[in-house]
């Protein structure tokens, strides 16, 4: 890809990879996050790492395995950050229910589950969201919402199940 980095002041050079590796980019970050949104956000900071880049290297040609390695990075910082979030309003809402320590052992069984899983069963039973909304929030269709809330339930009962045997 033909690009002019001398310039540090110029910013036109990333439109080519822009045009190139966003969609890519982008696919990649969702497969991590299953939020478009939040895998467009990832992919913009990962264009201003290589925009950043380019300033102090001018000349250098930035490569894609590079960006999709800063890609992976951000996404997996968005994650650890909604998980952190979570957490934090789990922990508010077990504090102010009776039975506190059921309610810590419910989280910390969920929080073993695969973040999909983690998505629909803290939509449907804490946020009381319908399946409807949750499909249109997580773009699927009503029919995966439900297909995933009964794996997630399965999952979460033999996590459960596995801690009681202990």
């Amino acid at each position: 890809m033909e690009s002019d980095l001398r310039n540090p002041d110029r910013h036109d050079w990333i439109v080519p990879y822009v045009r190139t590796w966003g969609d890519r980019l982008a696919h990649f970050a969702f497969t991590y996050l299953l939020d478009p949104e939040d895998a467009q956000d990832v992919v913009q900071d990962a264009f201003v790492k290589l925009l950043r880049w380019g300033q102090s290297h001018p000349g250098g040609a930035p490569s894609l395995p590079w960006m999709y390695t800063v890609t992976r990075n951000l996404a997996l910082d968005r994650l650890r950050r909604r998980k952190r979030e979570l957490s934090h309003r789990v922990a508010e809402w077990s504090a102010s229910t009776p039975d506190l320590e059921t309610r810590l052992a419910v989280q910390a069984t969920i929080d073993r589950m695969p973040a999909g899983d983690q998505q629909v069963l803290w939509l449907f039973y804490y946020e009381d969201w319908p399946v409807a909304d949750i499909a249109q929030e997580l773009n699927m269709t009503p029919n995966a919402v439900r297909l995933r809330l009964v794996r997630a339930r399965s999952r979460f009962e033999r996590l459960w199940e596995g801690e009681g045997s202990q």
